[in-house]
């Protein structure tokens, strides 16, 4: 307990009482028509919940059209988003290049004199990502993805993964366009410092770090409590155009 003293000169005791609190977000799943389900992911960094996405799109797969909601995720783990698309894409859909310093090295060494353009080592190497089984059938809908400012990293490549590869319509606003991967590293008295270590570009040969996706239909508004979501709105409408 703790004794707290008012300005009128008044003791009160508090009793406290130790809980665990988690600032864990969970994805969830809603249904604002019979035929739509729109799943929230909230990250792909820690808290990001393999299982819980797996129950989810386990759920929506009676849906015709499907809503992904990356707005304000910020990003996370690739092996996380690598889970993600290997649940909702089919086995083996090639997603993009991570351009390495090393591929680079290998580039300019194999072709002298050429530039290290990204998008010219992605089209060059064969080392592209591709979702893998996790015994699930791909989504067999139509889908939208959200996206707005805050939609950064891995939920970037996630929206244009599935644009470029199930002809997703994006809907909202431009994306951060910041898709650099990036590690950290210790320093003394306890510091860490992060920094990026690979760029990536799409599947379609298109450099997302610096050029943010565009949305297909722009919605400005915000959800608020009494109405419904005009994004979410907006993408059933461009769902069912």
């Amino acid at each position: 307990s703790i004794e707290i003293k008012k300005k009128s000169g008044e003791v009160k005791t508090v009793e406290l009482e130790i809980k665990r609190f988690s600032t864990v977000t969970e994805e969830t799943i809603s249904w604002p028509e019979p035929d739509t389900a729109v799943i929230r992911i909230n990250t792909f960094s820690a808290g990001y919940g393999r299982t819980n996405v797996e129950d989810l799109m386990d759920e929506a797969a009676k849906a015709k059209y499907l809503v992904v909601d990356l707005r304000s995720n910020g990003g996370g783990s690739i092996f996380n988003l690598m889970h993600f698309l290997s649940v909702v894409l089919p086995n083996r859909t090639d997603i993009g290049t991570f351009i390495s310093r090393r591929t680079a090295d290998r580039y300019t060494a194999e072709l002298p004199g050429a530039i290290p353009d990204p998008v010219a080592i992605a089209k060059w190497t064969d080392r592209h990502m591709r979702t893998f089984s996790r015994g699930h059938d791909p989504f067999a809908g139509k889908i939208a993805v959200l996206i707005n400012r805050g939609s950064a990293s891995a939920s970037e490549i996630a929206a244009a993964a599935l644009r470029d590869n199930v002809g997703a319509k994006l809907v909202g606003t431009r994306s951060a366009g910041a898709v650099l991967a990036s590690t950290y590293r210790r320093l003394p008295d306890g510091w860490s410092i992060q920094y990026p270590v690979s760029d990536f570009v799409t599947s379609k040969f298109v450099r997302i770090e610096g050029h943010p996706l565009q949305p297909d239909v722009e919605v400005i508004g915000r959800p608020t409590p009494d109405d419904p979501d005009p994004a979410v709105a907006a993408a059933i409408k461009s769902l069912k155009g």
